[in-house]
């Protein structure tokens, strides 16, 4: 089997979609679309195969030329050409247990047909095809033209290697930056850095670079966080530059809108780029983040479902999920959503301390205590007094006894500045507990004396929290966060 090389593919139709290889598009009656190069690949390769299964070990011959892959960079291709089948309607991607996949053609009611219907375009014809070489070439210059190929094949051959080599940094580095944490954030820089030296000029790679510059400004220290939100504003313009529709470059754009004190102006920033990439999960990822800060949990609702079904391999997007469900009143589902989440990412940090906090917020303080004293489930990198903190925490949540409420309220208020425990959950816990003069205590700490980008007032709108939300001190914490101003714009109802 010959690698893929979408340049030669002619194009082909799928439903109502017809799907151009060469320029990487797919062109529905009401939008057009640009698939990434391995998304394609993959895509032409299953069609070719007339039906057949491919395997994994195909697929990487075939679209990754035999470079080592991932299993999460192969999965996300399958789950991105799932989400292009649901939108065409035209085929499925079967997966055969333990063997490979197959692409089968649907009808219109979705049911299998019995037979492969998505052909290319007829080849060239073969007069087009063999034209011969002039020939006062063949005359003149046959020596002179084979030294030629000779140079040009050497050429060519090298510039496939650097693609390869590019290409095979660039899918490394977006897989750490899926997994969401500072040190893969870092390795993902590197790497994608070194694909730079080797293809300056490469669209994807500035555009993740852009991604990877904005999320440490968002998570970083904030002492860092300007010259990463600069050097993220540097690669969002070469990207954009190479290429006007690049998706991550976009999303670096929207998540470098600051999102606490200026809700209005970050939701506007991801709505305009969603606008261009309505499907990003990227892009879904930041408007259900902004939707629950500002406590607009219904609306986030439909957003956050659109997320999980095209992000199934982000941290972030479970830990999303579970707060949105959660919000919503939805236990049951928020319960088997910190379940999967669970089973995709064991100890990542995010999804381990979602189902934590989840347990003890439901009331379910045994299990709680259960999962934190499973050391070996733990995830790594959190300092050891966190464990006791958080021990501490829960404990004091299911006796609510006095004198261990505020032996606990004490030991927070040096957790939390010494970063042991975040300052979110420790008004959360006051809240809670009906220590409602200390949880406003500590709101006004986080909000108006820290300066961390990443203060969150998604806090404010937790279900645990609505006795903060029933006190006559909530509005004017609200109207002075410039909450009350977001609602009037966007002409919804203060959230009770």
């Amino acid at each position: 089997m010959r690698p893929i090389e979408l340049a030669h593919c002619p194009p082909f139709r799928a439903g109502a979609a017809e799907v151009r290889p060469a320029t990487r598009e797919v062109v529905l009656p009401d939008r057009r679309e640009v698939l990434e190069p391995r998304v394609m690949q993959v895509l032409v390769a299953l069609v070719e195969a007339g039906g057949e299964i491919l395997s994994r070990s195909d697929l990487n011959d075939l679209c990754w030329e035999g470079v080592a892959v991932s299993d999460h960079a192969m999965n996300r291709v399958i789950s991105r050409l799932r989400a292009l089948a649901r939108e065409t309607g035209a085929f499925e991607i079967e997966t055969i247990n333990k063997v490979g996949y197959r692409l089968t053609v649907t009808d219109a009611r979705g049911r299998p047909k019995p037979s492969p219907e998505l052909a290319v375009a007829p080849p060239p014809r073969a007069e087009d095809a063999h034209r011969p070489m002039r020939r006062a070439v063949l005359a003149g210059g046959g020596l002179a033209v084979a030294a030629l190929l000779g140079a040009a094949g050497w050429w060519w051959n090298d510039a496939s290697r650097r693609a390869r080599e590019v290409d095979a940094l660039v899918d490394h580095a977006w897989e750490a930056l899926r997994r969401q944490r500072e040190d893969e954030t870092a390795t993902a820089v590197s790497s994608l850095r070194l694909a730079l030296e080797k293809d300056p000029g490469d669209a994807r790679a500035w555009g993740l670079l852009a991604l990877a510059y904005s999320w440490s400004a968002q998570a970083g220290p904030a002492a860092e966080a300007r010259a990463s939100a600069d050097r993220a504003r540097d690669a969002v313009a070469r990207a954009l530059e190479l290429d006007p529709r690049s998706e991550s470059a976009l999303a670096a754009r929207a998540w470098l809108a600051p999102v606490f004190g200026n809700w209005l102006g970050a939701e506007h920033a991801c709505r305009g780029a969603l606008a261009e990439w309505p499907r990003s999960a990227l892009l879904l990822n930041r408007l259900t983040e902004i939707l629950l800060q500002v406590g607009r949990w219904r609306d986030a609702l439909p957003t956050s479902a659109s997320l999980q079904t095209r992000d199934l391999f982000s941290p972030s997007c479970w830990g999303l999920r579970v707060l949105t469900l959660q919000d919503n009143g939805r236990i049951e589902e928020a319960e088997q959503a910190t379940r999967q989440g669970l089973r995709l990412y064991p100890r990542h940090p995010l999804v381990w301390f979602t189902r934590l906090n989840f347990l003890a917020d439901t009331g379910r303080t045994s299990e709680a205590l259960a999962f934190l004293a499973d050391s070996s489930g733990r995830p790594i990198g959190v300092h050891d007094d966190a464990w006791a903190v958080n021990d501490a925490v829960i404990r004091a949540l299911d006796t609510r006894a006095p004198r261990e409420v505020e032996a606990v309220m004490a030991l927070l208020n040096g957790a939390v500045a010494g970063r042991l425990y975040p300052a979110r959950r420790a008004i959360v816990f006051a809240a809670s507990v009906g220590r409602l003069d200390d949880a406003y205590r500590m709101a006004d700490a986080y909000f108006f004396e820290s300066a961390s980008p990443s203060r969150s007032t998604h806090v404010l709108f937790h279900r645990t929290t609505a006795a903060m939300r029933a006190d006559d001190r909530f509005r004017p914490l609200t109207a002075k966060l410039g909450l009350d101003a977001y609602w009037q714009a966007v002409g919804v109802m203060r959230p009770a």
